[in-house]
Order: C-alpha cells, then structure tokens, then sequence
C-alpha cells in the first residue's frame, strides 16, 4: 500500500501545475504553442497560475490567517522584449488583530531554479477579508522559463 501511495505522490509532483499557450501570428499564419513565440504578435492565452498545492500560508501567518492562490494577468510583451504583468494575493484575516502581511513569491523554472521574486504586503484589518495586489515585469525569456510561483517560505 505504502509503495502505491508513494508512486501516485510522485507522479503528481512530476506533472506540471498549469500550462501556459501563446497564439502567434506571423505573416498572416496563427499558430498556438506553449513557448513565447519568436516573432510577430503574441498574445498570452493562459498564464500560469500555481495550483493550490503551491500555496500554503507562511509559517508566521497560519494562525487566523489564511492566502488565496496568487493570480497573474500578463500584458503583451512591448517593443523592448519585457512584459508587465499584475499579481493579487486574498488574504483573510480571522483573528482580533489587524495583521501586517509580507508575502514573497519566486518564479521558478522546470529545475526549481529561481528566476525572479516578488513581494506583496499590506495590514489587514481583524476579521476581514483584503486583496494584496502590485505589478511587475519580465522580460520575454524570462517569462517563457517560468514554471511555477511558489510562496517562498
């Protein structure tokens, strides 16, 4: 049983946590595919968005507070090669206090190299629920190696 169960844990930990599909357009051809495309215009129609065995609430926080998944909107990539991007965390705070919330979340690609960090933070007020939201960029490289966003613990 033991050897069943490790089996069908590994396989879940070897299987990619959402997949991210570009449609390129190029002399008039579209073509869709799940790397940044190499020329033309590119639109994003997924992005990747960690599972909820990606997020577990930081150690300092799992008491009365509880995170949302992190979600991302992607812009299309500008004349320079980056892209900016929106990321928002919910946070919902179920104690007496109001919390100061400091998240940090690490894109990390296939091998689990990091390749970017970003960081969300703001004070919840007691017994309330509060969106923590920012922007960043990527540039388009970057932004076809990431794998996942993981809470950084």
């Amino acid at each position: 049983m033991k050897i069943i169960v490790a089996f069908f844990l590994a396989l879940l930990v070897v299987q990619p946590a959402y997949s991210q599909r570009y449609k390129c357009e190029l002399g008039g051809k579209v073509s869709f595919q799940q790397r940044p495309c190499s020329g033309g215009k590119e639109s994003i129609l997924s992005a990747p968005v960690p599972t909820k065995s990606d997020i577990v609430p930081d150690a300092e926080y799992d008491k009365g507070v509880t995170l949302g998944a992190i979600n991302l909107r992607y812009e299309p990539v500008n004349s320079i090669g980056s892209t900016w991007f929106a990321y928002k965390v919910g946070v919902t705070n179920n104690t007496s206090e109001t919390r100061d919330i400091r998240l940090k979340y690490n894109a990390l690609d296939h091998d689990g190299f990091l390749i970017k960090s970003i960081r969300l933070q703001g004070n919840v007020p007691p017994n309330s629920y509060k969106t923590l939201s920012d922007r960043d960029y990527l540039d388009k490289a970057e932004k076809g190696r990431v794998y996942k966003w993981e809470l950084d613990k």
